[in-house]
């Protein structure tokens, strides 16, 4: 098993070439200080953000994709995603979202469909990056003696 050093440092290189790529931005930075309080803080974080963000494409895809794109009724989602990953620091998830609301608001449908597209293909990105974290944060936090690792709140929304 690789010992903490090791696993920082894979971090450390990790989240540079992220922020060199865009994926992360300054905000992901001020995350990074609230784990001074709570060990497990950027797993929980990230883990909440993948799990909520899937929960809105779900339902995206099952109430508003069928039997066409509802671009009236999907800004609402799309505004939840981005303001989630503002919160996160994910910088180039938040341009996707933008990138459809500008078409939502001229109600360009075609425009709408490539936005749906990029923004995607933009979570599984960030959401593979955010993975790779958790793991290594994990690593960290159970080497390191942090504790049992907490499970994330669920809300009843």
């Amino acid at each position: 098993m690789a010992d903490v050093s090791v696993l920082k440092h894979e971090l450390t290189d990790l989240l540079a070439e992220n922020f060199k790529n865009g994926i992360l931005g300054n905000q992901y930075k001020l995350i990074q200080n609230l784990r001074s309080d709570d060990a497990w803080f950027i797993v929980v974080a990230l883990k909440m953000f993948c799990n909520d963000t899937e929960q809105r494409f779900r339902e995206i895809d099952e109430k508003h994709m069928k039997p066409y794109m509802d671009i009236i009724a999907i800004p609402i989602y799309v505004e939840l995603i981005k303001g989630s990953s503002l919160c996160v620091g994910s910088d180039k998830l938040t341009e996707a979202c933008r990138g459809f609301m500008r078409n939502s608001y001229t109600k360009n449908i075609l425009g709408c469909q490539k936005a749906m597209t990029v923004l995607i293909r933009e979570f599984n990105r960030v959401k593979d990056v955010f993975q790779k974290i958790i793991e290594l944060e994990r690593g960290i936090n159970i080497l390191s003696g942090a504790g049992p690792e907490p499970a994330p709140p669920t809300y009843n929304i």
